[in-house]
C-alpha cells in the first residue's frame, strides 16, 4: 500500500503493517528491517532461536519420561529346576528391555518346619562359567532377552561341599532368597524367594 502525500508517500511495514515513509529501511513501530535480505536473515535467526528453545525441551521431556517410566527395565523371572546334592539349578529369564543383576541373598535349610543354622564356613554362591572354568560370585548380570541356567554351589571355607540331604522320614526344604535390580535410577531392588526339596 503506497499513498501519495507531502513527504513522498508512505507504505506499510512488511512485518507489522504500520504506515512508514517510502524508502525507510527500518520500521519506526516494530524496528524490523524492510530490506528483503535482512528479513530473510531475521526469519532464519528466529527459526534457529525457536529450534534452540524447543529441542532442549523435547530432550528434557524424553529424559524425564525415561526416568519416570523406567523404559529400560529388566523383568527377570526365576524358577528352581533341580535341587541336587552337588548343585542347585535355577532357570532365569530376562524378558525386560534392560539389563539386570541377579544376586543371591540367602540360603536356609528347613527341617521339619524348623530353620537350621548352617555350619560355620558353609556358604552358597553363584557359579559363573567362563573360559577359566567356574568362579563363585554373589551376583550375575543378565542382558535383555537372555535365558540362563544359574548353578548354585556350596562351599565350606575354600573347598566345594555337598548340599544337605533329607533324612528318611524328615521333611526338608531349601529356602533361597534372591534380589533383582536394574541400572535405571528408578529401578528398585526386588526380592525373590523360592523353595525346593532337599535331595535324598
Amino acid at each position: 500500500m503506497q499513498t501519495a502525500g507531502d513527504g513522498g508517500g508512505s507504505t506499510a511495514c512488511v512485518l507489522c503493517r504500520t504506515p512508514i515513509p517510502v524508502g525507510a529501511k527500518i520500521c519506526t513501530a516494530c524496528k524490523s528491517s524492510q530490506s528483503r535480505t535482512w528479513r530473510g536473515v531475521e526469519r532464519t535467526a528466529s527459526g534457529i532461536a525457536v529450534i534452540g528453545t524447543v529441542v532442549p525441551l523435547l530432550v528434557g521431556a524424553f529424559t524425564f519420561a525415561a526416568l519416570v517410566f523406567d523404559v529400560h527395565r529388566p523383568s527377570i523371572e526365576l524358577l528352581p529346576v533341580l535341587c541336587g546334592a552337588e548343585s542347585i539349578k535355577v532357570a532365569a529369564f530376562n524378558n525386560g528391555t534392560g539389563a539386570g543383576v541377579v544376586g543371591l541373598d540367602g540360603f536356609d535349610v528347613v527341617r521339619d518346619a524348623e530353620k537350621k543354622t548352617n555350619e560355620p564356613g558353609f556358604n552358597v554362591r553363584i557359579e559363573q562359567k567362563d573360559a577359566n572354568g567356574g568362579t563363585p560370585a554373589d551376583r550375575m548380570l543378565m542382558k535383555p532377552g537372555e535365558a540362563v541356567l544359574i548353578s548354585l554351589i556350596a562351599r565350606l571355607g575354600d573347598n566345594s561341599a555337598p548340599f544337605p540331604r533329607r533324612l528318611d522320614s524328615q521333611q526338608c526344604i531349601f529356602e533361597l532368597s534372591f534380589h533383582v535390580y536394574g541400572f535405571g535410577s528408578v529401578s528398585a531392588r526386588q526380592p525373590r524367594r523360592m523353595e525346593c526339596n532337599c535331595p535324598q
